[in-house]
């Protein structure tokens, strides 16, 4: 999920699904995956599970297209994940981003915040509109909310991708330096 803060809340989504099951997780999920890869919305890797190698290649390609500032990850399987982007000689800027209340409740709160305001562009996807329909929340004692998969009857994939990627915009955010002036007694913006 490519999102571009600058460029009016963008949002350029990317999926992939095993091509070899296709049919089988369209009728289990019910959701029309051939109809979008074939508009292009969905990309099919090779097999009959998620290719991590085509995955890494398309995740170089888009960072060789794009001014690609970080990858949020989860960490669930991601060693398996950086020893396919070794294999393939690819590098990111990879950041570390937990699916607990910690980092995913900022994350939340960016996301409605970015849609309350109407500063998020995603062109009616249909995939992403799909996964936010899906999305149910699961609140802690202090009211923090993350994306419950649990709870939710279909994939949620895109929404958990999108609230990450405008957490670590949100988290990544350039502040204006500060320097104390002992002369002026005084914190100065650099």
């Amino acid at each position: 999920m490519l999102y571009f803060p600058e460029d009016g809340g963008a949002v350029l989504p990317f999926f992939w699904l095993p091509k070899d099951d296709i049919k089988t997780l369209e009728l289990d999920n019910r959701w029309p995956y051939q109809a979008w890869a074939e508009k292009k919305l969905l990309e099919l890797t090779p097999g009959r599970a998620v290719n991590y190698a085509f995955v890494v290649r398309r995740l170089a390609q888009i960072a060789a297209d794009y001014d690609l500032k970080g990858v949020a990850y989860d960490r669930w399987r991601i060693k398996a994940f950086e020893r396919v982007m070794a294999d393939e000689g690819v590098e990111l800027p990879m950041h570390e981003w937990g699916q607990g209340f910690k980092d995913m409740a900022p994350a939340v709160d960016a996301l409605e915040a970015a849609v309350l305001d109407r500063k998020l562009r995603h062109g009616g996807n249909p995939i992403l509109r799909a996964n936010c329909y899906s999305t149910k929340t699961e609140k802690d004692a202090a009211g923090n909310r993350k994306p419950d998969k649990r709870r939710s009857r279909d994939k949620i994939d895109g929404i958990v991708a999108l609230c990450m990627s405008l957490g670590l915009a949100a988290r990544e955010e350039v502040k204006k330096p500060f320097h104390f002036d002992p002369e002026a007694r005084m914190v100065l913006g650099v």
